[in-house]
């Protein structure tokens, strides 16, 4: 019996396999596999993980434009900017709501 079973602790969902899937390397498809990952592993709703997508695909844009993603290329820096270009135009609850979704997006 694994450890984590017997000291009653939750396990780890299983890892997406979209999120392991080569042919999702566009803006598109990392956002469709992230939307689809929230409504499976944290019961998203519908405008919810819309709303959380729409956010992590402008954050991708920004960094890598219509070229092919690299999720392993990401730093901390480009979330602080995204974030930063964000709080320049929105208000700061929208604010909040694009931080959550890139939090989110880095789980």
């Amino acid at each position: 019996m694994h450890m984590s079973r017997m000291l009653g602790l939750a396990e780890r969902p299983e890892r997406d396999p979209l999120m392991h899937d080569p042919g999702w390397r566009t803006t598109d498809g990392v956002t469709r596999a992230f939307e689809a990952h929230l409504a499976r592993t944290r019961g998203t709703p519908h405008s919810g993980k819309h709303a959380q997508g729409r956010y992590v695909r402008a954050f991708l844009a920004q960094i890598f434009g219509h070229g092919p993603i690299d999720l392993q290329a990401i730093s901390a820096e480009d979330g602080i900017l995204y974030i930063t270009s964000v709080a320049g135009r929105y208000h700061p609850s929208t604010v909040s709501n694009a931080r959550a979704a890139l939090s989110a997006f880095f789980r």
